[in-house]
């Protein structure tokens, strides 16, 4: 596919680069001209092995894009996961680290990422979520 926008000397961070969805964004970012720095939980297909529910890894990890980059332009937060359990026999535990990943990590990394946003006069973020707000797999929270 051919995306039809330069991006050449943009710092774009994608997290979930891994695979799906993110490693797509990545891929396309990458042919518009940008500079993609990628983490994924794994750290598989070159991004870096970060854990977006552990805040000062994420914290680590834009410092060091900032640090090898001196800007962001673009914030593509796109880790996440389904858990696979129903609201009746949801533990705790997995409802924190659910939280944690699909809500809690977009607004962190946000808030991280946003100062270095406004220095590029032009930041933009991209948050990619659930397709849960309008459908859902059986047996797949939050549908029991």
């Amino acid at each position: 596919m051919s995306l039809a926008i330069d991006l050449a000397g943009k710092v774009a961070i994608v997290t979930g680069s891994a695979s799906g969805i993110g490693a797509g964004i990545a891929r396309m970012l990458l042919q518009a001209g940008a500079f993609v720095e990628g983490s994924d939980i794994s750290g598989g297909n070159g991004a870096a092995q970060v854990d977006v529910t552990d805040a000062p890894a994420l914290e680590a990890f834009v410092n060091s894009v900032m640090q090898r980059h001196g800007r962001i332009d673009i914030l593509v937060s796109c880790a996440g996961a389904n858990v696979f359990t129903g609201a009746a026999d949801c533990p705790d535990a997995e409802w924190e680290r659910n939280q944690n990943l699909n809500l809690t990590s977009h607004w962190r990394l946000a808030r991280l990422c946003r100062p270095h946003l406004a220095q590029s006069g032009q930041g933009v973020i991209i948050v990619i979520a659930s397709n849960h707000a309008f459908s859902s797999i059986p047996g797949c929270f939050p549908i029991t």
